[in-house]
């Protein structure tokens, strides 16, 4: 379950215009930005994965040193914006620091001589250190919202849950189909099933679910959790399917980010 906090640092991540690459002014825009950090985080490890399991679709090596590059200007920017309040430049900085051992991992990559087992090594590494990361980015969140008020509240958290479970099972999926030896993998893999569970039957069962607009979102998010629950994590013969869990979770994905969107605006 997210916080509060965090509830509102997504909402607003995906409702806010994109950032100027430059500057970022005023505590929304903060906010706003260290969600896209959030995100980036993430996204970095499924990146990773691709890598790591050589698949080239869409160049990851070149993806991933674009969002190395945009996480450290951004990182930069937040503390220039912040710079005259010491309690939050001090939490960013520390989150910094947590940010340099993610990208030592993450520069295994690109080195021409990597072995598979190094690759494995820091894959597993990533897998921890970039909670620590994110962690730290909350705690800077925290410093900068201050008692946002949202209607809503509780079916705008279980929409951004499903969100979060999507990408929790697509990158999960990734790392099993590598074979890491991480033994949060399947745990991680469950926690995220039934999480998207007990978030679908909360939409379904609110007002939200009669909503024009939404109920035909909220019955493709379905569809794609009933496919997701019949997904073999752990592939018997070896066989794998990147590319159909990848277009599954995108769909779903979408529609659940939509309904994001419809939630926070709703006024009913």
């Amino acid at each position: 379950m997210l916080a509060k906090g965090v509830v509102v640092l997504i909402a607003l991540f995906i409702f806010g215009q994109t950032l100027s690459a430059t500057q970022i002014k005023g505590d929304k825009e903060g906010i706003i930005a260290l969600g896209e950090e959030m995100t980036t985080l993430k996204y970095m490890l499924g990146v990773f994965g691709l890598i790591g399991t050589d698949v080239t679709y869409k160049a990851p090596k070149k993806r991933l040193k674009q969002e190395i590059k945009d996480y450290e200007e951004k990182l930069s920017l937040l503390e220039k914006e912040f710079a005259s309040n010491k309690e939050v430049l001090k939490k960013i900085k520390e989150s910094s620091k947590a940010w340099l051992a993610v990208k030592s991992d993450l520069q295994e990559a690109f080195k021409q001589q990597s072995s598979q087992k190094e690759l494995e090594s820091k894959a597993i590494s990533i897998h921890s250190r970039i909670k620590s990361a994110i962690n730290k980015l909350e705690e800077v969140k925290e410093l900068i919202l201050k008692d946002t008020k949202l209607s809503n509240m509780k079916e705008l958290n279980a929409s951004i849950e499903i969100a979060t479970n999507i990408s929790d099972i697509n990158s999960h999926y990734i790392m099993s189909m590598w074979g890491l030896k991480d033994p949060t993998i399947k745990e991680h893999w469950d926690q995220a099933l039934s999480s998207y569970q007990k978030h679908l039957k909360i939409l379904e069962n609110s007002k939200f679910a009669k909503d024009k607009d939404i109920a035909p979102l909220l019955k493709t998010v379905k569809k794609e959790y009933e496919f997701f629950k019949f997904v073999t994590l752990m592939s018997k013969d070896g066989k794998y399917t990147p590319a159909l869990i990848q277009e599954h979770s995108d769909r779903a994905r979408e529609a659940a980010l939509k309904m994001i969107e419809l939630i926070l605006v709703s006024k009913n």
